[in-house]
């Protein structure tokens, strides 16, 4: 706690009322999104909530043969960062471009380098629920998104590993290291 910033940074979760409704409700029926309430989320040494942005980006990707524009969620997870320490695990073994001068090929010699992603690897598995807390989003939401009273509000949670959280490479290294 004595690293702890003295009051939460805040991040927006960057979408309309009615486009986070649909972003909700879409993720919780891809059980990527859960449903958290306020007392169940993280809060400060003050008592304050630790609540997350989100925002989308532009992506193009060919369907069909035609140019398709998507938006890619991306979960800003600043504030709750800021709470927690660095995992030293399996990300410190992943290969970096550094490595690469320490190499000497012959003329016929070809080096080969994978080193691609999993396709949403990230949305594929969920932390424990006793995480969720510290995940949450700071827009409410309609309790309709995860089908309960259209008119209640609730928070949302990211239930995959989250990605963009400060530890969530490390967990994933160290996941696909054990299954594979």
């Amino acid at each position: 706690q004595a690293l702890w910033p003295d009051t939460p940074p805040r991040s927006n979760v960057y979408a309309t009322d009615s486009e986070w409704y649909a972003i909700v409700k879409a993720g919780a029926e891809r059980k990527m999104f859960g449903e958290v309430s306020l007392k169940e989320v993280f809060c400060d040494h003050h008592g304050v909530p630790v609540l997350n942005g989100a925002m989308g980006v532009d992506k193009w990707k060919e369907i069909d043969g035609e140019q398709t524009h998507l938006l890619r969620f991306i979960c800003i997870f600043c504030p709750i960062n800021a709470y927690m320490r660095k995992l030293r695990g399996d990300s410190d073994l992943l290969p970096f471009l550094p490595q690469m001068n320490m190499l000497s090929l012959e003329g016929d010699e070809i080096l080969m380098v994978d080193s691609e992603d999993m396709l949403s690897c990230f949305n594929l598995f969920v932390m424990p629920e006793s995480w969720k807390g510290y995940f949450a989003f700071s827009k409410p939401v309609s309790r309709a998104a995860f089908g309960g009273a259209p008119h209640e509000l609730t928070y949302a949670y990211m239930r995959a590993v989250p990605m963009g959280g400060i530890g969530a490479v490390d967990v994933m290294q160290a996941m696909a290291r054990k299954l594979v």
